[in-house]
């Protein structure tokens, strides 16, 4: 498992290429919410000049055309020597505790957060307002224990790919729904799903259009299902998503843009100042928090990375920025070719990279990649040998997993 397969050249699109996700998440939420906003007549809630938004479209395709050229330009060597080898049968059996240790504290840690915040029908009764409650009643750290759950769901499922019993694997894939139907947190969703299609799509079946399209459809009603049950929508769908405050990442952007004056003093030499607030709290909601209207019941609407890059550093950040991101991600992507473990792996980077894309928290992104990563690899270490090495092996963008 360790080596690089020797794998041949073949046409089509790499779906879980760092590009290909950033350009579906900006056309969800920007394109889809111009497309919904036109169809439906919904103007943009903040408001914002003409200028602003010619300058936002702006913004956001030298962010695409930076992140791209960083991908593309560098050599074409992994960033980390990354192998992994099956442990002995104690290993493996100590492996089957840790399993049960973290579904049994995730599974704990859901039922006292559901109990505390008033039970299952409380919480889904107030699905939109549930993140404000558990950061004021303390309830944090609970809520953080509940991906313990979710997380042994994805290796468990990780095992049962590698052994090609795909059945199996779907039912943990399912389990691990649970938290996101119940809380109303479809992120859930693809915190599962990215890292096990990352080691199907680069090391048993590449992912076609056919497979994208199907998956799409799938996660769409899902997506739409819980966005229903947090909004209580009465009318047609469109039009509710559409006049979404959640949904209008586009709106904030632009409205960020039009009033950049009253974020003047809101830069880095901000958090020279005052380190706490860059360190210890969201920084990418922040600033929202400072213009009138970004709020809605639970949690506030960012601007995207691309606003919070731009609002932070300007032009020059937005462009620096996106080429070392890019140039990042293009050596990781290589690495997941190397072996299964660190494909799945490299999905769950890519989950971070949408959470990004969308978000802009850029300090929380980074601290939840790693407390979630390490917890991942705490318990992979015990079904294998993880082993990390310098190398300056040569591998092509442009290969693609055999069949």
């Amino acid at each position: 498992m360790g080596a690089i397969q020797h794998q041949t050249r073949q046409a089509g699109i790499d779906w879980l290429s760092p590009i290909t996700i950033m350009v579906g998440t900006f056309a969800l939420y920007f394109g889809g919410r111009m497309m919904l906003g036109a169809i439906f007549d919904v103007p943009l809630f903040w408001g914002g000049s003409t200028g602003s938004e010619q300058l936002t479209i702006l913004l956001v395709c030298a962010f695409t055309i930076a992140v791209s050229v960083g991908y593309s330009v560098l050599p074409r060597s992994r960033l980390i020597g990354f192998q992994t080898r099956e442990r002995g049968l104690i290993a493996q059996a100590l492996g089957q505790v840790g399993l049960l240790g973290y579904l049994f504290v995730g599974a704990l840690a859901l039922f006292l957060l559901i109990k505390r915040l008033g039970g299952v029908s409380s919480v889904l009764a107030v699905q939109a307002a549930w993140a404000s409650q558990i950061k004021e009643r303390g309830l944090g750290p609970l809520y953080s224990l509940t991906y313990l759950f979710v997380i042994a769901c994805v290796v468990i499922a990780c095992r049962a790919l590698m052994r090609q019993n795909r059945v199996v694997a779907g039912l943990w894939v399912l389990l691990a729904m649970i938290p996101a139907v119940i809380l109303g947190r479809r992120v859930i969703i693809l915190f599962t799903a990215l890292p096990l299609l990352s080691l199907v799509h680069y090391h048993q079946r590449r992912l076609r259009l056919a497979h994208v399209a199907w998956m799409l459809l799938v996660a769409s009603f899902m997506f739409l299902g819980i966005l229903l049950l947090r909004l209580k929508v009465r009318g047609p769908v469109a039009e509710a998503v559409a006049s979404s405050n959640e949904f209008a990442i586009y709106d904030a952007m632009v409205a960020a843009v039009d009033r950049h004056r009253d974020l003047a003093d809101f830069n880095i030499s901000y958090f020279a100042r005052h380190p706490s607030d860059f360190w210890g709290t969201n920084a990418g909601a922040l600033f929202m928090q400072r213009l009138v209207g970004f709020q809605f019941a639970g949690g506030a609407t960012p601007p995207s990375a691309v606003g919070v890059l731009w609002v932070y550093f300007g032009f020059t950040g937005v462009v620096i920025g996106g080429f070392l991101l890019g140039a990042v991600l293009g050596r990781l992507r290589l690495d997941a070719f190397a072996d299964p473990i660190a494909a799945l792996l490299y999905g769950l980077v890519l989950f971070y990279w949408f959470d990004f894309l969308r978000n802009g928290d850029i300090v929380l992104g980074l601290k939840l990649l790693f407390r979630y990563g390490a917890a991942i690899l705490v318990l992979l270490s015990f079904f294998y040998r993880i082993e990390l090495s310098p190398t300056s092996e040569v591998a092509d963008r442009r290969i693609a997993p055999v069949e």
